[in-house]
Order: structure tokens, then sequence, then C-alpha cells
């Protein structure tokens, strides 16, 4: 079963030892926003990028023809 998109960013976040409460100081909101956030797992690309940039990644969403490989 594949990670959801918040289970991803859990991951990432505590193997660089960045806590909610860092990341809702970065985000300028609640700690309780962001588990909020997490819980609902819910994302546009913005989003994915502003929290992506505060973990100390990027975010590139691309599309996969299943055919060819090829990339978009």
């Amino acid at each position: 079963m594949p990670f959801t998109i918040s289970e991803k960013i859990q991951t990432i976040a505590r193997k660089k030892g960045i806590t909610v409460a860092d990341m809702a100081a970065a985000l300028g909101c609640s700690v309780q926003n962001v588990y909020k956030k997490l819980q609902r797992d819910k994302w546009n690309n913005e989003e994915l990028t502003t929290w992506a940039a505060l973990l100390g990644c990027s975010f590139d969403p691309v599309f996969t023809d299943t055919e060819t490989g090829e990339k978009f």
C-alpha cells in the first residue's frame, strides 16, 4: 500500500528532526492546525511546494505515460 502524502511529509520530518511545532512556526500557524492538515491529507500543489520547502525538499509533480514511461 503506497504512503499518503501526509505520511511522506511526516517521514521526511522525522528523518530531518523537524517537529510539528517547527512546521507550525515556519508556516505561521498553530500546532493544532498542522495536525489537522496532516490528518485531512488534502493537498494542492501550492501547499505541497510550501511544505516541501520547509522540509528542505523540492516538490515536482510529474505525469508518467504508463505505456512509454515518458514523463511530462
